[in-house]
């Protein structure tokens, strides 16, 4: 795999990034196809010039609002346009979220028959969108409950052939597999906000939008601090739970999934990736600075280039190679599948789709494998 992802990073860089679609099915097609459940491995069976058509599209469709993100605010004098244009792009991607999705398991084959999914991606993006502004009203609490409402309409709109896959998991079920997180995270930054309120209650007689801002800021500083720090140091452990609850409670059919991944399964890779990231920054930086000391600027002009070539694809390849790699391994390994002789009478069913979702994800540039 490494050799793969060198590769691929380099040819993105010498095609100016136009490789990148093909770069992408190769890692889906490498993981996929090394990835077996009782014996029987997947198939992906997306190509890159698909991918690279529906970025296009994407591109085509996307094009009168990059202008009017560009030209409106100058015309109008104002740069409070943007207050309409990042939720609309926002919504848009909860949209190619949908689609992308669609486009992803109808390339999915296993046992010769292939995924497929139904669904209004539009009704999709206006469920998400509603549930991103109750989390945010309610300072994430309300988390579990959009997070079990979205994948429910996701996975019960999921088929493999003709039969479909049912969601069963709540929010409630969802609090009781994290509930840790919460507790560490959430309710210490709530009793931290609330004490800094009521000791500087009296910035809030403000008037002025400046003085306000600054006393929301002071009020709320160490809450957000806390939330940062606890937050970061739990969220492998809050990933591996919820991927666990996930995995419990889908089925298609009879056939079901259990998960025993342990809670420090992420930790791991990210620790590893980290500490590579760092040794990789060395390997470039070193160079640089020996030549900057020595003075010499044609060759420090060559090490900077060289390393930018290195640290850009060293990016792309440990974070495939240590985390995404490992993640997948660990989930799939993780899993006890019971009553797959279910889908032995399972029949092909479904159209492909269009890979307009992932072009337009690339577009946004909120991508992914």
């Amino acid at each position: 795999m490494a050799g793969m992802l060198i590769r691929g990073g380099l040819l993105q860089i010498v095609t100016l990034g136009i490789y990148r679609f093909w770069y992408t099915t190769n890692i889906r097609k490498f993981l996929w196809g090394r990835t077996s459940v009782k014996g029987d491995a997947l198939e992906y069976t997306g190509t890159g010039k698909e991918l690279f058509i529906g970025f296009l599209i994407a591109m085509a469709v996307l094009l009168p609002l990059y202008l009017a993100i560009a030209v409106l605010p100058i015309i109008l004098e104002s740069p409070f346009i943007y207050v309409v244009f990042l939720p609309a792009t926002a919504f848009l991607g909860q949209y190619a979220v949908y689609r992308s999705r669609r486009y992803r398991l109808t390339r999915t084959a296993w046992r010769g028959l292939r995924f497929h999914q139904t669904g209004s991606a539009w009704r999709y993006a206006v469920l998400s969108s509603g549930w991103t502004i109750a989390v945010i009203l309610s300072v994430g609490l309300l988390y579990p409950f959009a997070r079990a409402s979205l994948e429910r309409f996701k996975v019960n709109n999921t088929w493999y052939g003709n039969r479909q896959a049912t969601f069963s998991g709540t929010g409630r079920s969802f609090y009781a597999q994290t509930w840790q997180f919460w507790l560490i995270v959430i309710g210490p930054a709530a009793a931290i906000a609330r004490y800094s309120y009521y000791s500087n209650s009296w910035m809030m007689t403000f008037h002025e939008p400046k003085e306000i801002f600054i006393s929301i800021f002071i009020i709320f500083d160490n809450a957000v601090t806390w939330l940062l720090i606890a937050g970061f140091l739990l969220l492998p452990w809050f990933w591996a739970a919820s991927f666990r609850w996930w995995a419990d409670n889908i089925r298609f059919g009879d056939a079901r999934a259990h998960s025993e991944l342990p809670g420090d399964a992420f930790y791991g890779p990210y620790v590893l990736y980290g500490l590579s990231l760092v040794g990789l920054g060395i390997l470039v930086g070193l160079p640089i600075g020996v030549f900057t000391f020595l003075e010499s600027e044609a060759l420090t002009a060559i090490a900077t280039g060289v390393g930018y070539i290195i640290y850009f694809v060293g990016l792309g390849v440990l974070y495939q190679l240590l985390v995404a790699r490992a993640v997948w391994q660990r989930q799939w390994e993780s899993l006890n599948i019971e009553g797959l002789e279910d889908l032995n009478s399972v029949r092909a069913l479904g159209e492909q789709a269009t890979a307009f979702g992932e072009g337009l994800l690339d577009a946004l540039d909120v991508g992914g494998i």
